[in-house]
């Protein structure tokens, strides 16, 4: 026969019980960034030779592309990125794309990302703790993170602002 024991008669049991939901919940409910305040810091690995790491590009201004290879709109997007990073990358822009493929699938998104032309690095998020962090919710999603690590911008699906919206932003970024 299993015994119980009622926590609310032991107080330091209590206590415990408490501690630890407490803890469960601040891990699990990590609330999304808020535009104006210090962008989540993550390291990825990436297409290149080394891992990436988002602190570490302080003084650039960071576009990241979260997207997937069944994501027909993403392949779209990340081929209009092109004429942005040929106008802003002189200005301390920085543009990575953030996959979002499961392990296995790594290789068919390193295909598309050839296919496609681009020359940015490609960051792997097979685990999705990056677009669990940032809370994206639909693909493919912007998040632009200004010079001092400060999240500036983020928008999740692609419209028809998405572009231009995006080209406003960066332009004031690199004006500042």
């Amino acid at each position: 026969m299993m015994r119980t024991t009622n926590v609310f008669k032991h107080p330091m049991k209590l206590k415990t019980v408490l501690a630890i939901a407490a803890s469960l919940f601040a891990f699990n409910s990590q609330a999304k960034p808020e535009i104006g305040g210090i962008s989540p810091d993550f390291t990825l690995p990436s297409n290149g030779q080394y891992n990436l790491r988002l602190s570490e590009q302080r003084g650039y201004v960071v576009v990241a592309v979260f997207w997937t290879t069944w994501c027909g709109e993403c392949s779209q997007f990340l081929r209009s990125l092109s004429p942005l990073k040929q106008r802003f990358g002189d200005f301390g822009t920085l543009f990575w794309t953030i996959n979002l493929d499961k392990p296995n699938a790594v290789a068919k998104a390193m295909d598309l990302y050839s296919s496609l032309g681009i020359d940015y690095p490609v960051l792997l998020d097979s685990t999705f703790r990056v677009s669990e962090r940032y809370d994206i919710g639909s693909l493919p999603a912007i998040v632009v993170i200004d010079r001092d690590g400060v999240l500036r911008y983020q928008h999740d699906g692609l419209d028809k602002q998405s572009l231009s919206e995006l080209e406003q932003q960066l332009q004031t970024m690199v004006s500042e």
